[in-house]
Formats: C-alpha cells, structure tokens, sequence
C-alpha cells in the first residue's frame, strides 16, 4: 500500500481551476495527494510525480521541459502541440471533443509506461525536430 503522497505540480494558468484542490481535500487516506501551484518555471518542479503546464507558458515550454529532462515526472498539458514539442501528454480539442495525444518517445525516455487502454484512446504523435 502506498504511503507517499502523490505530488502534482500547476504551472501557470490552471483551466480545471479548484478542481485539483477539492481532489485532494477528498482523497483516500492510503493515497495522499499534494497539489502545488507553481508561480514560474523557474521554481523547482522535479520533486513532483506530474507537472501541469498551462497555456501562460507557452514562451518558457523549452526551459520547464528541459528542467525536467532526466526526470520521471509526468507532463501534461492543454496548450496546442504540447507533445509535438517534447510534451508527454497534451489534451486537444477536435471536432468539439477533447482528445488525447501522447508523445511515446518522451515517455519512454523517462522511464515511464502509460497503460494500454489510453494508448488505445489517444493519438500517437512524433516529437518535431
């Protein structure tokens, strides 16, 4: 059973707003869960197991993921071609739905594995050069 907490990290501007906070106001007791807002890139992020990157960051996307290069920490994002530039999982609307892109080649680098069934849900895309 783990103890641990399980630490997210917001960078800039937050699109699900409170919601991550009410989350962890609810959380089982064997799964804690930390949520903290990060004012800048600047700021250490690779003490977290995931790091939200808003759209605010666009400018400081190539430093935040560069920082955490040789992490295993989870990024995710809403801001368009999140996994095109090096991203791990980027949210997109198309057709009015939000879909799912995942960039495996920067998931896998980290040492991470994402499960089967999002692979079967999500886009499979390239990182740009």
């Amino acid at each position: 059973m783990q103890t641990d907490p399980i630490i997210i990290s917001v960078i800039g501007t937050d699109p699900i707003g409170d919601m991550l906070d009410d989350f962890s106001k609810k959380q089982k007791e064997d799964l804690p869960i930390i949520v903290k807002k990060i004012k800048n890139g600047k700021d250490n992020i690779t003490d977290c197991h995931l790091v939200f990157i808003g759209q605010s960051e666009q400018q400081q996307l190539s430093a935040i993921l560069q920082q955490l290069k040789r992490t295993n920490v989870l990024t995710v994002s809403d801001m368009s071609g999140f996994a095109q530039n090096g991203g791990m999982i980027g949210f997109i609307i198309e057709n009015g739905r939000v879909r799912i892109e995942i960039n495996l080649d920067t998931v896998h680098s980290a040492g991470l594995k994402i499960s089967a069934k999002l692979l079967e849900v999500a886009k499979i895309v390239p990182r740009e050069e």
